[in-house]
């Protein structure tokens, strides 16, 4: 069988990366703005707990999300579609949207699975900094070209231990589902998270995926008309001083974790802990207290 042209392509949903050849459609990438649970220093990536109200967006997200939105008014790239996650802080940051650039509701569409962030497995609920810098330094220095290697370990409460590589998969079906439905429209997709719009800006410009974090989005960050052009713009600056230095750290914290696995702990587990120690301290305070006063009233 021969090849469709791309135009054709294209046209079927047949999304080919890289995308050298002009995409159907327009995109705005928009990362959510900060969470509660992000604000906690919580790092939450089990899909079955992303629409929990806890992990809802923060006051300082709302306003993150706001600030992205005048600037989308002001420079005239206003979206005809949302896209967005159904992570809590995504639907949240998909309403501000839809509320400020005056876009109805049949124009705000969600997205079941395709736009889950990359799960983490066992170190699913920890410590969301030190976490992240070891998971940067994972994927920088395993991942590969192609984010197959670099897997996170693997927990027992459900929660996926992913690659790059699984993301991809489902970044690959997002695109494709876009190009077939829409066609001339700017869409604007709302992430839950830092890494996969960056891993799909590495899909789009046939970056190493391994490169992926170098272009990691900030909360509320946006970026506007993305296609290969762009991104290989932002991919020919050489990694920031700051970048290189979370790698530092995170190789740091990931020898850490994988020579003490135990040492990483769910946060609600050891809140729960310090909860139950703290109660055991105060009714052996009180056991004393009793004890004492007994003792005086002989």
């Amino acid at each position: 069988l021969g090849t469709f042209p791309a135009t054709i392509a294209n046209a079927r949903g047949l999304v080919r990366f890289p995308c050298k050849e002009p995409l159907l459609n327009t995109y705005h990438f928009l990362r959510s703005g900060s969470s509660l649970l992000e604000l906690e220093d919580v790092w939450s990536t089990n899909p079955l707990f992303l629409t929990n109200r806890e992990a809802a967006l923060s006051e300082l997200g709302e306003e993150q999300v706001r600030e992205a939105c005048r600037f989308l008014m002001s420079s005239g790239s206003t979206p005809t579609v949302v896209r967005y996650s159904l992570a809590a802080a995504s639907i949240d940051s998909a309403n501000i949207v839809g509320e400020e650039l005056n876009i109805g509701h049949d124009r705000l569409v969600p997205e079941f699975n395709y736009m889950d962030p990359r799960a983490i497995g066992g170190w699913d609920f920890a410590a969301l900094n030190a976490t992240e810098e070891a998971v940067w330094a994972l994927d920088a220095d395993e991942a590969g070209s192609y984010g197959k290697g670099g897997k996170p370990p693997p927990n027992d409460d459900g929660t996926p231990a992913e690659t790059l590589a699984d993301a991809v998969v489902r970044l690959t079906n997002l695109m494709s589902v876009l190009e077939t439905l829409y066609s001339g429209d700017t869409v604007l997709l709302v992430f839950p998270d830092g890494t996969g719009p960056a891993l799909l800006s590495c899909l789009i410009a046939g970056i190493s995926l391994n490169r992926v974090h170098e272009l990691q989005f900030r909360p509320g960050e946006l970026r506007c008309d993305v296609d290969y052009d762009s991104i290989k713009l932002i991919a020919s600056r050489p990694p920031s001083q700051t970048y290189l230095d979370t790698l530092q750290r995170g190789r740091v914290e990931l020898k850490q974790l994988r020579e003490n696995p135990d040492m990483l702990r769910n946060v609600k587990d050891l809140e729960y802990e310090e909860e139950r120690e703290r109660e055991e301290k105060e009714q052996e305070a009180k056991r004393k207290e009793e004890a004492k006063v007994k003792e005086l009233e002989r």
